[in-house]
């Protein structure tokens, strides 16, 4: 990690992030010697324990095109689309976030694009897949916490209203049991036909991937 003034710079593989679950991933991509870059802005969502989990599952779709909401840096659209050479389109509704992941798609010669959106607010097309990873936060939690992007706000809500225009083959939704709206979104997942496909452990909550495929 190289500290400077208003940014800092991880390096990522695929090798170090799965280690023996590699050999299972790579049944659906030959680079799991991929490694990136990322430059990580303040003021900008950086990887986390989720955003592993959420690549994790991204890289397990086949080949498609794919719309990641809530970008922050754009470590999972760089590396999807580094790996299936496929369109790729993050937004996030942090404009400092797409400036950053902008740099990263360079600094990683991707071609995956981003874009300012709050949720499907600019999007006008539809992908095979859609992957997104919500803020959690809510409650009594806000006035505890800065960072905006761990924000709730009712916005899984407002994506399962949404989403079922915007993709073709399927989407994968994180969400943390620490999120007080959690059964709420666990009962209107199980409703639309969405299924659990992994889960993590940590000890003041619960990752969750939900996925649903058609």
């Amino acid at each position: 990690m190289k500290d400077l003034k208003n940014h800092w710079v991880e390096v990522y593989s695929l090798r170090d992030l799965f280690g023996s679950e590699l050999r299972e991933l790579e049944k659906s991509f030959p680079c799991s010697s991929l490694e990136i870059k990322i430059k990580i802005k303040n003021g900008v969502y950086p990887p986390r324990e989720d955003s592993f989990l959420l690549l994790r599952e991204t890289l397990k779709l086949p080949k498609g095109s794919l719309l990641e909401l809530g970008c922050g840096t754009g470590l999972i659209s760089i590396f999807y689309e580094r790996c299936f050479k496929s369109k790729v389109v993050g937004v996030d509704v942090n404009k400092r976030a797409v400036s950053n992941a902008r740099e990263n798609s360079f600094l990683n010669n991707s071609k995956a694009s981003f874009y300012f959106s709050d949720l499907f607010s600019r999007i006008n097309e539809s992908f095979d897949y859609v992957v997104f990873n919500p803020p959690y936060l809510g409650g009594d939690e806000l006035r505890k916490r800065k960072e905006s992007s761990l924000y709730d706000k009712g916005v899984v809500f407002r994506f399962l209203k949404e989403v079922g225009g915007y993709f073709r083959r399927g989407f994968i939704l994180i969400l943390s049991t620490a999120n007080e709206n959690y059964y709420e979104y666990e009962k209107a997942l199980k409703e639309r036909g969405a299924f659990i496909s992994s889960k993590q452990r940590f000890f003041f909550e619960e990752l969750i991937c939900w996925k649903f495929l058609k």
